[in-house]
């Protein structure tokens, strides 16, 4: 079982397991290509949802703004609100209307004015009629009364279109008549009434264009149905002519005419974004639904489209022809070629910022890496760290309002403030899942694009900078602390690399340049130097660097190191090297210190120097040596998370194997030595390196062991071996001593052996 190193994470994974198996069941921001050997699985940032052209935080309330403008220039004077009462169910009721228990300036403005009066009471009545019938459980039978009332107001309706309000009349008269389903008598209207209101006369094409419908007249319908941009009727149009209706085909349609920028947009992400979602049938472990063959459908629709319909939706067709082209066969040269020639003018805000993160990516992989790449990509990074900032911040409010609404108080409950708004942000992130746009495509070129370039330079410093970056960026300091694990790619990075080389990562951000300057602004490097150094004193640990281990733990905080998890097990407790899960006394801890990990460098530099004074006894030196090698030993295990961050299988890691095409990103497993057995592969030794050592370590010191007890006198010697189990050894080579006498008189099977 994967553990996180964070109490806190450790205590709530129970009670949150049931939850994220929803989660990531939906896996509704990105695709599943790996799976990790526990209940969760890691995904790769190359495979998250990338096509993103609708503006989620916009608010489109367009219809009803222009239709309280309209009803303004017939009632001055009135306000929004009480117009929105007075023409919506939601307000007045038609008795009010007809009793005039309204406000005194609306009876006033209505009293002189007794033909518009006449046509609201009219509208609002037809309304109140069509909406009797609209029940799913209605059915129509002759002398209804309720289409009688309907047939009624259709017919004064008619009678009053000659009249001032006469396009309005047209209208009422025309949705009485839908529902009555006389629709010859619609078309009549059509043909015979002059609309001078152009707005109008498009409110009244929606029921012409069921006229036509359900006359069969489906070129007419069809043409008015793209002018609005119904998609529903559309769609059930373009069956009746036979022709494609998917999303695609539906989006191409409506950009024939004007209006249909939102319609357009919804279809297009729908319609990629189940390609990013479809599953190959041929694998069915994984998920890869990026090399479809309807890739090329949408290149040849988008090109189409964006040639031959309205000039307005062009940047929409060209950003997503470029898009296609960032779908396997991944090509940037083509999205690059596309994405710089759309005409930013003419693109929606959004949407602008929308290409310029595509071509983000797209330059990220065509440019040349050296130091002005480094500048250029600071740039734009730090331009997504912000946008993503942004939505964190949002998202923050929005939590707090909502726990507040729940009772909670986020000064005196920090606890469910942190589980409200942490949990799913820490498990997304540890995970690699997508959970904020900006920062999900910084990370997508961060782990599939640039990390690799630096690799392929030996640019590990910088390397092991980007991926800390992309793993905290737009969190705070208490977030970082809660979002670490051995699932962050920096943690499994710098597991790689080494202290030193997470050090220099550390002292070289003093330079006054862009990319210093990003990685200080984003990073947990200079964010939060109790997590890095914890970091750094892990490593060195890890590499039996004890007094280095020991400085550097004296400039993390008690506090942070308190919370730092830990197995609660005695490192220098023998019985575990011969049984890891041994649950002795001795085996537990009976006091932590505040800052276990700096205890533990601590005395292992006491212990050193104890075995290597010479003016020691020769059994002191030798017990010292003893303790020293059992502490190298379990600190591997069973008390890993002194050397690491987590214990189980480590999730999937992406980056470029070296000396590798860039185009053939790999996907690497970093093991720990306990998963070997389970989860054996081929890896490149470049990144084997940390579980090699901690392997080999555990077997030198093992090693060790041996060769310090073969020091000691027989008694001492047999005192040990007892303690780890080999009963074996003291029969047969330690007979005479004390501890065999008691194994012989206290075990049944002594004979045996």
């Amino acid at each position: 079982m994967r553990t996180n190193y964070r109490n806190t994470l450790r205590l709530k994974s129970r009670k949150s397991m049931s939850k994220y198996r929803n989660i990531i069941t939906a896996a509704f921001m990105l695709i599943a290509h790996a799976v990790s050997a526990c209940w969760y699985p890691t995904f790769e940032p190359q495979y998250y949802l990338t096509y993103n052209i609708i503006d989620n935080d916009a608010k489109n309330s367009q219809s009803e703004t222009d239709m309280i403008r309209i009803w303004q220039m017939l009632l001055p004077g009135v306000s929004r609100e009480e117009i929105k009462k007075l023409i919506y169910s939601d307000g007045y009721t038609v008795k009010d209307l007809q009793t005039l228990n309204l406000t005194t300036q609306l009876k006033t403005t209505l009293g002189n004015n007794k033909e518009l009066y006449d046509y609201i009471v009219l509208m609002r009545e037809t309304e109140t009629e069509c909406a009797r019938t609209a029940n799913p459980w209605y059915f129509y039978y002759d002398d209804d009364p309720k289409l009688q009332r309907l047939d009624s107001l259709a017919i004064k309706a008619k009678s009053r279109l000659s009249g001032k309000y006469g396009d309005r009349y047209a209208i009422q008269a025309a949705r009485a008549l839908r529902v009555l389903k006389k629709y010859p008598e619609i078309i009549t209207i059509a043909e015979t009434h002059q609309f001078k209101d152009s707005q109008l006369k498009s409110i009244f094409d929606q029921s012409l264009a069921s006229a036509y419908y359900y006359t069969g007249a489906y070129e007419q319908a069809l043409e008015i149905y793209q002018n609005s941009g119904d998609e529903t009727s559309l769609r059930w149009t373009l069956e009746k002519l036979g022709m494609d209706t998917n999303n695609l085909a539906l989006a191409r349609q409506l950009s024939l005419a004007p209006g249909n920028d939102s319609a357009i947009m919804r279809l297009l992400q729908a319609h990629i974004r189940q390609m990013e979602l479809a599953s190959d049938k041929d694998e069915s472990w994984y998920w890869n639904g990026l090399s479809l063959p309807e890739i090329g459908e949408v290149i040849s629709v988008a090109k189409d489209a964006a040639e031959k319909g309205l000039e307005c939706y062009k940047p929409i067709w060209q950003y997503t022809e470029g898009f296609a082209y960032l779908i396997s066969p991944v090509d940037y040269e083509k999205a690059d070629s596309v994405f710089s020639k759309i005409n930013l003018n003419a693109a929606s805000p959004h949407l602008k910022e929308q290409i310029r993160t595509l071509r983000f990516i797209t330059q990220s992989y065509l440019r040349e890496y050296d130091d002005t790449y480094k500048n250029w990509f600071a740039g734009e990074a730090d331009w997504l760290c912000k946008k993503g900032t942004e939505i964190i911040d949002r998202k923050r409010i929005e939590r707090a309002e909502k726990v507040g609404l729940l009772g909670y108080d986020t000064y005196s409950h920090p606890e469910e403030w942190h589980t409200n708004f942490c949990e799913n942000v820490i498990f997304f992130r540890n995970t690699h899942q997508s959970y904020c746009y900006p920062l999900d495509m910084l990370h997508r070129a961060a782990d599939c694009i640039v990390v690799p370039k630096m690799l392929a330079a030996n640019d590990t410093i910088s390397a092991l900078q980007l991926l800390d970056l992309v793993d905290h960026a737009g969190l705070s300091a208490e977030e970082i602390i809660m979002a670490d694990s051995h699932g962050c790619a920096s943690i499994c990075f710098a597991m790689e690399c080494g202290a030193d080389v997470a050090t220099t990562a550390k002292t070289t951000l003093n330079a006054n340049n862009s990319w210093s300057s990003l990685i200080k602004r984003n990073s947990s490097i200079t964010r939060h130097s109790d997590r890095w150094n914890d970091l750094i004193g892990t490593l060195l640990i890890a590499e039996t660097r004890y007094v280095e281990a020991a400085e550097t733990f004296e400039t993390v905080s008690d506090q942070y190191g308190s919370n730092i998890y830990d197995t609660g097990k005695n490192p220098f407790a023998l019985q575990f090297i011969s049984d890891p899960l041994c649950r002795y006394g001795e085996t537990k801890m009976q006091s932590l210190s505040p800052n276990h990990k700096k205890w533990f460098a601590q005395r292992m530099t006491q212990l050193k120097q104890t075995m290597d004074n010479a003016n020691k006894p020769r059994k002191v030196r030798t017990m010292a040596g003893i303790d020293y090698y059992t502490g190298i030993a379990n600190s591997v295990y069973p008390c890993w998370s002194l050397t690491r961050y987590g214990e189980g299988s480590s999730p999937f890691f992406p980056y470029q194997i070296p000396n590798q095409p860039i185009g053939k990103r790999a996907t690497e497993i970093i093991h720990d030595y306990m998963c070997e057995e389970y989860f054996p592969v081929d890896q490149p030794s470049k990144f084997n390196r940390s579980y090699q050592r901690l392997k080999i370590l555990r077997q030198e010191s093992i090693k060790n062991i041996k060769e310090q007890i073969a020091l000691l006198d027989d008694n001492e010697a047999a005192e040990i071996l007892m303690k780890i189990g080999q009963y074996l050894t003291i029969k047969h080579h330690y007979a005479d001593t004390d501890i065999a006498n008691q194994l012989k008189s206290s075990c049944d099977r002594w004979s045996d052996w």
